[in-house]
């Protein structure tokens, strides 16, 4: 038997294998139901289905429903059945019985199968796909009579007359590489071209599109469109399609002088010349060029639907997320949603931007469906009440494709509650919307919290557009182009002030902004600009990868637009990957980055978790990944031009730990890494990337070392002398278990134990420098600060004085940095009242005490 027919054999059998049909339908449909007027329905209350849109199948003449997760909390239930819309009784059934266990499927955030970030798409062995987050990767195969669902690593396709899965057994080809089942990205949006037989994919996220990365280093979260062709089972990019000989030509052109541009730019970076500003504008300008006149598809985007026009022969896409925030303009941290209008025409396989001055509001989750009676297609949107003077409305907008018309249709208030994701972002609306015009119903569904279940309320209208005065939609304001980084120049009277700081002393620095908090995060100095960045968040805290730099000398923060890490499903943790413009995602970073010469360096081509089994392939180039600010703030990777490892070396380990002002970035791995150096208990690894050169070399650590610490920045960089300071110290209820001052020899790759006579009494949350005063200093706990004399081998408290009102070290990493130009410790953590200045003389400590 050939393995699709066993597979619907197996599928014919899932009865076999799954729990008893849940009870049947209570209600029916009220008869007196009215016209373009919601109700809600008397349902049995079983949980629907979330992230996953509902879709009308023409040779079932019913609605039907799957995607298996239940709910929009970190912790979703599951389900795994179709389920189809039973116009008359105003119920949803089954159309098998659905899954009884589903093992492992915990959370959303952890798991490898298609609930999870990392996972992807499988079949369960009864013969169905395990549960997914499909959201609106579903379209009706017209030509087959089959619904067609996308996931990464599966392409599954549901009979709805047989009522069984198949799995397509499809592949995705990317840049010559071929991966199994569908496209290697999340929160898609699929559409059946019947034209030419085959399926458009376009809103989605989670890619490492590198297309111009050796151009400009630039990276993108996006692959642009795909295309599915049911003839030789393939996914594939199709991007260099579009556009006519001339535009292609024109991009080929302009992409080759941005690789020109930024070739010249760092190679005056490298030379120590500083940027061009003429080829900096240029540089500019050619990327406006490529993303607005030269652009041939749809600017990225996912969390939005596609639907089919007939009369057009175009496929309708209309808002969606692009994740972006507009920090660089206002402190607000809302992802951005969209409201322009894309149609692929099925007939040239071309995209073109619908003209519409007037649109809808803009849309993070939009929800589309078409009418055929009205021949418009239709964007249901709910709209929740700011305040308690505010109240929420549900609004029909209709858009007529051949005017390129959006209008509204329809509004009434919305007495009842909008079920929304519980994530830090809480950015999704958790409603499905479907139309099924053979019963003239649009249906509503929505999944609400009740005993810490989720509980599906089902509402439903009776729709007749014709029966509605049409409203014109608002103009339509461009929002303004994304604002460049720029670095004040110094104040002359602050720069006076903090040089004629009281010593020892803290003073709030009071500047017009504070940055934001970035929860479990650290600060990092620029040694040659003299910057303090500021970087991360996640966990609860700050969701967005924007880099917020404070201008010592100016007193001021400035900082960039970023992307956020909620998107589907929102995240509510530590972001999950890059996003659409190449940044990485925030989250507490752990000694992850420093700052040089006008660049934050999160990666210097190594990593912390990378395992033996791994690195014992042929290990793929290897590139830096940076923030450039003197660019204006983007972010950027850049191909290593060589990389050496020593004896005993299998791997890249250690993160961005260090910086020297000679322009290298030192890493520690293993052991010696803090936190997660608990995975490489035996191992101890030292990495050195020289940013002028472009050179990594990493080698192994021997012993004696420091052993493993857990969340803090243990170390600096003693820069005069070429070594590494570094505080060991595990302590357990406020007692010190193991402690030690170590300095690490960069150039004889060794450590000495200094054994001082006493040591601080809790973990650091950081160590500094002092250059110039022979001593390190050391936050310890909220209120602690302690000093080392590298001269005196000795350490000494020093006493906590602030000049004006509290403050505190903010946990675990109490970002604080010693920036040397001017001489002063900046504290940028919100354990106290924001920014702070210190002036550290350790002449005035006492060294007996």
């Amino acid at each position: 038997m050939s393995t699709p027919r066993r597979r619907e054999v197996q599928a014919a059998l899932v009865v076999a294998c799954c729990a008893c049909p849940p009870p049947a339908a209570r209600a029916a449909l009220p008869p007196d139901v009215p016209i373009n007027r919601w109700v809600r329905l008397e349902t049995t209350g079983e949980a629907g289905y979330t992230y996953s849109r509902p879709i009308f199948v023409p040779s079932r003449g019913q609605v039907l429903h799957w995607g298996a997760v239940c709910g929009g909390d970190a912790r979703p239930w599951m389900r795994n059945d179709v389920r189809a819309f039973d116009a008359a009784r105003g119920e949803w059934v089954s159309d098998y019985p659905r899954t009884a266990k589903l093992p492992g499927l915990r959370t959303h955030s952890a798991h490898g199968k298609g609930v999870s970030h990392t996972g992807r798409g499988e079949m369960l062995p009864c013969g169905t796909p395990a549960p997914s987050f499909i959201v609106n990767g579903v379209c009706y195969d017209a030509r087959r009579g089959r619904v067609i669902y996308t996931m990464k690593g599966l392409t599954a396709a549901y009979d709805p007359t047989a009522r069984t899965w198949r799995d397509l057994e499809a592949r995705t080809v990317i840049d010559g590489r071929v991966y199994p089942g569908g496209p290697p990205v999340y929160g898609v949006g699929t559409c059946y071209d019947p034209v030419h037989d085959e399926i458009v994919l376009f809103p989605h996220w989670g890619a490492e599109n590198a297309d111009l990365r050796a151009a400009t280093g630039r990276m993108s979260g996006h692959w642009g469109t795909f295309r599915y062709r049911f003839a030789d089972n393939t996914w594939r990019r199709v991007g260099g399609t579009f556009g006519e000989e001339a535009v292609r030509k024109a991009r080929r052109e302009t992409i080759s002088r941005m690789a020109r541009g930024s070739a010249a730019l760092d190679a005056a970076w490298r030379a120590r010349k500083g940027l061009d500003a003429n080829v900096l504008a240029e540089l500019r300008a050619a990327e406006a060029r490529l993303d607005g006149p030269l652009r041939v598809e749809p600017p990225p985007r996912c969390g939005t639907p596609m639907v089919y026009d007939p009369p057009s022969g175009c496929i309708v896409m209309f808002g969606g997320h692009d994740g972006l925030c507009r920090t660089d303009l206002t402190p607000d941290r809302t992802p951005r949603a969209l409201n322009d209008t894309w149609l692929y025409d099925c007939r040239t396989r071309q995209w073109r931007e619908l003209p519409c001055t007037r649109r809808p509001p803009a849309t993070l989750w939009p929800k589309l469906v078409r009418d055929p009676a009205s021949g418009r297609v239709l964007l249901v949107r709910l709209h929740r009440a700011r305040d308690r003077k505010d109240r929420s409305l549900a609004a029909i907008w209709g858009l007529d494709v051949a005017k390129a018309r959006w209008q509204k249709l329809h509004e009434q208030p919305w007495p009842w509650e909008i079920a929304r994701a519980h994530g830090v972002g809480g950015v999704a609306d958790l409603y499905e919307v479907a139309l099924d015009p053979k019963a003239g119903l649009l249906i509503l569904t929505q999944n609400v919290p009740v005993d810490r279940r989720p509980v599906e309320q089902v509402f439903t209208m009776r729709l007749d557009v014709s029966k509605r005065t049409p409203e014109p939609a608002g103009e339509h304001e461009p929002a303004p182009p994304i604002r460049p980084i720029t670095i004040p120049p110094d104040d002359p009277k602050w720069v006076a002030k903090l040089r004629s700081l009281p010593a020892n002393t803290w003073v709030h620095a009071n500047p017009p902004r504070e940055a934001e908090d970035r929860g479990w995060g650290m600060a990092a100095c620029d040694p040659v600009r003299g910057w303090v960045v500021y970087f991360g968040g996640g966990h609860a805290t700050y969701q967005v990868n924007n880099v917020a730099v404070y201008v010592v000398g100016a007193n001021r923060w400035v900082t960039t637009a970023g992307d956020h890490n909620d998107w589907v499903p929102p995240v509510g943790w530590g972001g999950s990957a890059m996003g659409y413009r190449g940044g990485r995602h925030a989250h507490h970073q752990r000694n992850e980055y420093v700052a040089f010469d006008g660049r934050m360096y999160w990666s210097m081509g190594t990593g912390s978790r990378r395992w033996r089994a791994e690195q014992e392939k042929r290990p793929p180039p290897r590139h830096t990944w940076f923030h450039d600010i003197d660019r204006g703030g983007v972010w950027r990777r850049e191909r290593i031009a060589e990389v050496t490892l020593g004896q005993g070396v299998v791997g890249t380990y250690g993160r961005c730990c260090l910086v020297h002002p000679d322009g290298r970035i030192f890493g520690f791995g293993g052991s010696l890494e803090p936190y997660d150096g608990r995975f490489f208990p035996d191992e101890a690894y030292f990495s050195v990337y020289d940013v002028y050169r472009n050179t990594l070399a990493v080698r192994a650590v021997p012993k004696p070392r420091p052993g493993i610490t857990y969340e803090c920045r243990p170390f600096c960089t003693l820069a005069d002398r070429d070594q590494v300071f570094f505080y060991e110290c595990v302590a357990k209820n406020g007692k010190a278990r193991r402690q030690g001052t170590w300095v690490y020899d960069v150039a004889a790759n060794r450590f000495r134990d200094l054994k001082p006579p006493r040591h601080p009494p809790d973990e650091p949350g950081t160590v500094e420098y002092i250059a110039g005063q022979e001593a390190v200093f050391a936050a310890v706990g909220r209120d602690q600060q302690w000093v080392y004399s590298l001269r005196r081998n000795r350490w000494a408290r020093l006493p906590l004085k602030t000049a004006d009102g509290r403050f505190g070290f903010d946990p675990v990493y109490s970002q604080v940095v010693y920036v040397a130009r001017y001489g002063v410790l900046v504290s940028v953590g919100h354990a106290g009242r924001g920014t702070a200045v210190m002036r550290p003389d350790v002449r005035q400590v006492d060294w007996g005490q």
